[in-house]
């Protein structure tokens, strides 16, 4: 069984993207809880998810995402450790992503998932995990 791990553009787009964006990460979405395929994501998606909605003083938004993120996994968030760090350092060094998504990627390892569910299309360079993106197109195309 696979485990996925959320990234933070699906979140976003399932909380105010596009109807369009909306629907497609709904659909994915379903297919894996309607399969109970294990959801995970890290304390850094809520911290990214958050910024807009503080920003903003919408406490309203803010609510809507902590709750989103509750009710999709289950469970707590997966906190970043010196691992974590030291292996987002190599992700780095060798793919040139930025910091957050290497640290996302590195998560995502440390946890087990195998599928990474993301709308970043340079992301499609790592070919450690599977990389999803929202807007279907998978990894390897």
């Amino acid at each position: 069984m696979s485990t996925v791990f959320l990234d933070t553009a699906p979140l976003i787009y399932l909380v105010e993207g596009t109807a369009d964006l909306r629907q497609l990460v709904r659909l994915r979405l379903s297919e894996w809880i309607d399969a109970d395929v294990p959801l995970r994501s890290s304390v850094l998606t809520l911290a990214e998810l958050l910024v807009p909605a503080k920003k903003a003083g919408d406490v309203r938004r803010v609510y809507q995402y902590k709750t989103a993120l509750r009710e999709l996994l289950g469970g707590p968030l997966h906190g970043i450790d010196e691992h974590q760090a030291e292996r987002a350092a190599e992700i780095r060094a060798q793919y040139g992503f930025s910091s957050p998504d290497a640290l996302q990627l590195a998560s995502a390892q440390a946890m087990g998932c195998d599928v990474f569910f993301t709308n970043d299309r340079q992301l499609r360079k790592f070919k450690e995990i599977e990389i999803i993106l929202v807007t279907g197109l998978a990894c390897c195309e």
